[in-house]
């Protein structure tokens, strides 16, 4: 422990001395670097102070949506276009005259007012032709009107006042004829015009020539004020 304490040697004990503060000041500079290079670690890894630490922002990256298929178009309405229209079906042309048997008739009448007129309406339809020809006429078709037993007025009184028209009567097809009555009876020949018929219950008769008389009813109502 003296040698250590006492250095001997052929210098002076100072000079050693001085060595041994050199070495330990030496030592001491080495440890205090060494220390200085842990702690700068240290702090690098751990946010200084005062400062907040900072949240890490995730960047999302937009989706991709997976395909999606074709969508097929679906049946599209069908159109006129490229559509050929059938022709109507032509009508067959009248095959002669129609007789009794070859036509259906009926008659219809509206009520009237005492010295005003209504109007009868004759409807024709072919049954065992495709079409014929008939000539309402006073020659063909006769009306008249009747009161219980007694006639009022007929187209056989005045033929002259009976319109005579052609018409093509078909199978199945409705054709009219209409004849405007003066609501007065009539007069044999012509000469002059009959009286008013009076308020009550009539019929109006229709027939063809050789067929069965058809009738329906029509009321004559009085006059306002009468």
């Amino acid at each position: 422990m003296s040698g250590v304490l006492r250095p001997r040697g052929p210098h002076s004990s100072q000079i050693y001395w001085r060595r041994r503060l050199v070495l330990l000041t030496l030592g001491l500079l080495v440890v205090l670097m060494l220390w200085w290079v842990a702690a700068g670690r240290s702090d690098a890894g751990s946010p200084a102070a005062g400062q907040t630490p900072r949240a890490t922002q995730h960047h999302q990256h937009p989706r991709s949506n997976p395909p999606t298929a074709p969508v097929s178009p679906g049946p599209t309405a069908p159109t006129n276009a490229g559509r050929t229209t059938a022709p109507a079906p032509s009508l067959a042309p009248p095959s002669g005259r129609c007789g009794a048997a070859d036509v259906a008739l009926r008659v219809r009448a509206a009520d009237a007012v005492e010295g005003h007129g209504t109007e009868f309406r004759l409807v024709f339809r072919g049954v065992t032709r495709a079409a014929c020809t008939l000539d309402v006429a006073p020659g063909t078709v006769e009306i008249r009107v009747v009161s219980a037993s007694s006639v009022v007025w007929a187209t056989t009184d005045c033929p002259d006042l009976f319109p005579a028209k052609r018409l093509v009567v078909r199978a199945g097809v409705r054709t009219t004829y209409d004849y405007d009555w003066n609501g007065h009876s009539s007069v044999l020949g012509c000469h002059g015009t009959g009286s008013a018929a009076k308020p009550g219950q009539y019929w109006v008769e229709a027939a063809m020539v050789g067929g069965n008389p058809v009738r329906v009813p029509f009321t004559i109502t009085a006059a306002p004020g009468a």
